[in-house]
C-alpha cells in the first residue's frame, strides 16, 4: 500500500513501543498492518 504511511506509522509504533504496553502496541500494530495490507 503507502509505504510512506507504513514507514511513519512503523516509527510511532517504535517510540510507543519503547514503554511498558510493548507488546499490547505490537500485537495492535500488526492487527492494522494486515488491515491496511
Amino acid at each position: 500500500m503507502n509505504v510512506d504511511f507504513k514507514k511513519k506509522f512503523k516509527g510511532i509504533i517504535s517510540v510507543i513501543g519503547a514503554s511498558d504496553i510493548d507488546k499490547k502496541t505490537e500485537d495492535l500494530a500488526f492487527e492494522i498492518g494486515r488491515l491496511l495490507a
